[in-house]
């Protein structure tokens, strides 16, 4: 008597381009599906547009009909719970219209963090977005990206952490070597050291050490290929190709 049913929304990009975050989008909402719950979605993605004027102009539409379904959730018989999956760039400009939403009606929202350029170098729009959270709950990727982000701009919600491989899915039997080829590895992410490609290398050294036929294919943003470390003594190759890259050991 007098409880209502909570709705979850989940907020951020789902229908493209493909990349880490919208992976995760789309595997908490099933996993929501499996448990029972209907939740609703708020997609920020621009589609297949990566630039220019239809891209902001896709993105704020979004963002508009999202404020618009907040504020109408308010003379709504379910309780709203929102997930928003924070963006890394100018995009927070968008996450923080809606969090100003949620404020003013008094729904609770939780962040979700993928992102670690506003945790590397300091972001006022981020400054703003922590001010009007309050005491939201924070969910971060790691422990270390964590206590960065406490550390420069001191949050006073909860945390969780959630490490990207819960969203990982093996294919059945699948051990990630082929028939007669060698073991592949994957890495999905910002082409960087602070993303963690320097310890995906470092596996891949580690694997070939112990007499382990192994490839690394990595693939995201590509701009920094030209700026990799290759120092002499590792003896690997790199190939890019269209935002994808493969590190193989030569001579082998």
């Amino acid at each position: 008597m007098g409880v209502k049913r909570v709705f979850p929304v989940l907020i951020g990009p789902f229908s493209g381009p493909v990349h880490g975050v919208s992976v995760i989008n789309n595997a908490l909402h099933s996993l929501m599906v499996q448990r029972g719950f209907r939740p609703a979605i708020i997609d920020l993605s621009p589609g297949p547009r990566s630039r220019g004027f239809a891209y902001h102009a896709v993105r704020v539409a979004r963002t508009a009909w999202g404020v618009l379904r907040i504020l109408g959730a308010t003379v709504a018989p379910a309780r709203r719970r929102y997930v928003m999956h924070l963006d890394g760039g100018p995009g927070l400009v968008y996450n923080l219209a809606l969090a100003l939403a949620l404020r003013l009606t008094g729904q609770p929202m939780l962040f979700y963090h993928h992102s670690s350029r506003y945790v590397f170098a300091d972001s006022t729009v981020m400054r703003l977005l922590v001010m009007v959270a309050g005491r939201t709950p924070q969910v971060f990727c790691s422990e270390k990206m964590a206590d960065l982000f406490f550390g420069r701009y001191r949050p006073q919600g909860q945390t969780l952490l959630i490490n990207n491989a819960a969203w990982v899915t093996p294919g059945p039997g699948a051990d990630g070597r082929g028939k007669d080829g060698p073991l592949r590895l994957g890495f999905l992410s910002a082409l960087s050291l602070e993303k963690g490609l320097g310890r995906a290398i470092e596996t891949l050294r580690i694997l070939r050490r112990r007499g382990v036929p192994a490839e690394l294919a990595v693939a995201g943003a590509a701009s920094v290929c030209g700026l990799l470390w290759r120092p002499r003594s590792l003896r690997w190759r790199l190939r890019c190709s269209w935002g994808a890259a493969l590190f193989t050991r030569r001579g082998r």
